[in-house]
């Protein structure tokens, strides 16, 4: 690959090793949304699932 605003040419693992503060950060909040929606979605399904039950609250 070769860049365009100074024509360096790197491979993969080169753009890897340079990008890698980039790419963590960004698979870090890629996880923290994940998780968010894993949890959500795990909530509402309990809440579907338990809303006859009237022993069963879930907040």
């Amino acid at each position: 690959m070769t860049c365009a605003s100074c024509d360096r040419e790197f491979n993969k693992d080169e753009l890897i090793q340079e990008n890698s503060e980039n790419i963590d950060e960004h698979l870090s909040e890629i996880k923290e949304e994940v998780l968010k929606d894993v949890q959500d979605e795990l909530r509402k399904s309990l809440k579907k699932a338990f809303s006859g039950s009237k022993n069963i609250r879930i907040k």
